[in-house]
């Protein structure tokens, strides 16, 4: 494993080399938590299947910032000049909730990005958390400038709990589907069409952190009304979590499905990730 700094290279992360000659590498985010304990999880995985991977922090480590708010995509333009540098012809990005967001508002900014997997992905730029409440700013920015999002509006930390409480589950989605009815727009939504690469959505229908299933959609729609020219594939799970990624998370006893279902959905997990596979394979050819 080699360790970046932003320091020495722009960005915080972990690189992960694989047992093969792989002309493309990949990128591997977290969510919401930040922090890189499990983007290393899942950028090794992908690694040990032959894939070089870097695990990139973006907040919430010694080196990046305290809360998400205002994250340079600068960090991912870093990273994927130190991939290119160490002769990688190809760069594809993987991320999930928060880090899905990022990893297609980064490719639809950065050229240089061959292709996407976007895990529970969002199809807008939504405000940005500091102290586990809305920051009043936007999530990321770019050259400078922070970018245009949805704003969550008064939500409290009481209301989180009392909410918890009532479903016995962390649910945010029916407050995620109203603002995207009444505050998504053209400023805030991804400009996904700019995407120099094919893209692979994964959602799950019973997601109830946010309506990734929707939010995939509406990319699909994007995707399709601006005759996107390369591929792009939106596959959904019916018995699935939010957290649709390789490795177990602390986050999965915090969803109903999750304990109701708990092989079909680490079933899911297990085909979200060989399709994840299959989809890099495709791309470096």
């Amino acid at each position: 494993m080699i360790r970046t700094s932003v320091k020495k290279d722009g960005f915080q992360g972990c690189f992960y080399e694989a047992d093969s000659k792989s002309r493309l590498a990949l990128i591997a985010m977290t969510g919401s938590d930040g922090k890189m304990a499990y983007a290393k999880q899942i950028a090794k995985q992908f690694a040990d299947s032959g894939v070089p991977s870097i695990a990139l922090a973006y907040f919430h480590t010694s080196e990046t910032s305290k809360n998400l708010v205002e994250i340079p995509v600068e960090i991912m333009e870093h990273s994927v000049n130190w991939l290119r540098g160490k002769g990688f012809q190809k760069v594809a990005v993987y991320g999930i909730s928060k880090g899905a967001e990022y990893a297609l508002l980064s490719a639809s900014l950065i050229k240089q990005i061959n292709a996407v997997i976007a895990v529970s992905a969002s199809c807008c730029v939504f405000e940005g958390i500091k102290h586990m409440r809305p920051a009043a700013r936007s999530s990321w920015s770019w050259r400078g400038e922070a970018l245009p999002y949805i704003s969550f509006g008064k939500y409290t930390a009481q209301q989180f709990i009392k909410n918890f409480r009532k479903n016995n589950e962390v649910r945010f989605v029916d407050d995620y589907d109203r603002l995207l009815a009444t505050e998504m727009n053209e400023s805030n939504t991804i400009k996904v069409e700019n995407i120099n690469g094919p893209i692979l959505l994964i959602s799950a229908h019973e997601d109830v952190m946010w309506p990734s299933e929707r939010m995939g959609n509406l990319i699909v729609n994007r995707l399709k009304n601006n005759d996107f020219k390369f591929t792009y594939h939106h596959e959904v799970y019916e018995r699935a979590s939010h957290v649709l990624t390789p490795n177990r998370s602390p986050m999965l006893k915090m969803s109903r499905i999750e304990r109701m279902y708990s092989k079909e959905c680490n079933d899911s997990r297990n085909s979200a990730f060989a399709l994840s596979l299959d989809f890099l394979h495709s791309v470096s050819l």
